[in-house]
């Protein structure tokens, strides 16, 4: 995932491997930030239970281990994140679109806040920024 609208080298913020999210430009297992087994995403390279930050249900991301409606913190309907258990244009926190995240309701090239190539899951991306 690259900062903004550019895809150099240097603006790598993350790097994805099917499994880890790595800090900067490494496959290095000292910087894997974190874990995504398909449901839960964990803190670093450890999958142990205690180390759960987040849980995904294939439309909603929980805090923590739990799939409770109260701790829903992003709602996701394919292209669009909302806060909380919300499809509400005004709840709208950011764009997903042809390999750009943008903030808001928005796809305007101005908005871009992060570029990713290839395919990232959708709750790998939300931690990535």
């Amino acid at each position: 995932m690259y900062h903004g609208k550019e895809t150099s080298y240097f603006n790598i913020l993350y790097t994805w491997d099917g499994q880890h999210v790595y800090g900067g430009n490494s496959t290095y297992y000292g910087d894997i930030v974190y874990t995504y087994d398909g449901q839960h995403i964990y803190q670093g390279a450890q999958t142990d239970y205690f180390k759960i930050i987040f849980t995904w249900d294939g439309q909603h991301l929980y805090q923590g281990n739990t799939t409770n409606y109260f701790d829903i913190i992003l709602t996701f309907d394919g292209t669009h994140v909302y806060k909380g258990n919300s499809a509400n244009y005004f709840n709208c926190l950011y764009t997903i679109s042809q390999g750009h995240i943008y903030k808001g309701n928005s796809t305007y090239y101005g908005d871009i806040l992060y570029t990713f190539d290839g395919h990232i899951p959708f709750p790998v991306l939300m931690m990535m920024f």
